[in-house]
Formats: structure tokens, sequence, C-alpha cells
């Protein structure tokens, strides 16, 4: 988790961020704000991979993390814009869940019928981006997503220190 935690830091020049409530019916909200966010405008080459990342995360949090039946809860979405990276911050205060933690990637070779509900929208964040790191900060599940802004798409070794 440490290697995201320098990037954010310097983020001190642009951020933007989004609440609202954590409901399905949001996610155009999500995407609007996406396409007009100052911090998603410094690299526009990154636009549909964090579309697809903003569009999976905020749908399993409006789907999955707060009990039905209860309040609705919120979704707070934060872009912050580094000289290197774009870093797509999601927090809610629902149930406690680390996305990152099975790194078993799904079986892509198994028919959907033989497949186990979840992991695929997990790798397609994982594949999509180039860091990922989930902390539980007090009550708030905190799953930091970052792009490089280098336009080559996902890396798989990447230093941050």
């Amino acid at each position: 988790m440490t290697a995201m935690k320098e990037p954010i830091r310097q983020a001190t020049a642009r951020s933007n961020t989004l609440a609202l409530p954590a409901r399905r019916q949001g996610l155009q909200q999500v995407m609007d704000w996406l396409d007009t966010a100052p911090a998603a405008q410094s690299a526009p080459e990154l636009g549909a991979r964090l579309q697809l990342v903003a569009e999976e995360v905020f749908l399993n949090i409006a789907t999955h993390a707060y009990p039905a039946g209860g309040q609705d809860g919120e979704v707070r979405l934060t872009l912050l814009d580094t000289p290197e990276h774009l870093v797509l911050r999601v927090e809610d205060d629902g149930t406690p869940f680390d996305p990152l933690q099975d790194s078993d990637p799904p079986d892509l070779e198994a028919g959907l019928e033989d497949r186990p509900v979840g992991k695929l929208g997990v790798f397609l964040v994982r594949q999509s981006s180039d860091l990922q790191t989930y902390e539980r900060v007090g009550g708030t599940n905190r799953l930091d997503v970052g792009f490089l802004k280098s336009g080559d798409g996902p890396q798989d070794d990447i230093e941050l220190e």
C-alpha cells in the first residue's frame, strides 16, 4: 500500500470530488463528472479506462456496500492529479470489503454457468489500471486506483518511490 502514498501527497495542485448517494441510478452523474472534471482533462488518453474503472467500482458499492433495507449510503469519488499519475479514490462507509484481497484471477476459459459469481469486475479494474490499493480508515472503505499518464496502458512493474 505504501507505493501509492507518495503521488497522493503530491496531488495538492488539482483534485476534484463528487459525493452522491450509493444508488445505481447515480452512474450517469459519475460519468458526467468524469467528462468535466478538470483533473481528468489533464490526461484525456485515460478517459475510457478511467470510466470503466469508475463504473465498475461505483456499481459494486451501490449494489453491495450497504445492507438491504438500510438507509442509503454515500459514495465519494475524488480524482487526484499528480505530474505522472491520475488517481481515482473511491470511498464509502458501507460494509468493510477489500476488493483486492483475493488476487486469484477469474477463470476466463470457463463457461458463464461454471464460473463463480464475482472476481471479473476486480479483474477488469486491475487490468485497466496501473496501481490499486485498499485500506479501511476508521469506518471508511478507501480504494485508490492509479493510472500512469504515459498513455501506454497498464504496466506490470511500477515503482513510485
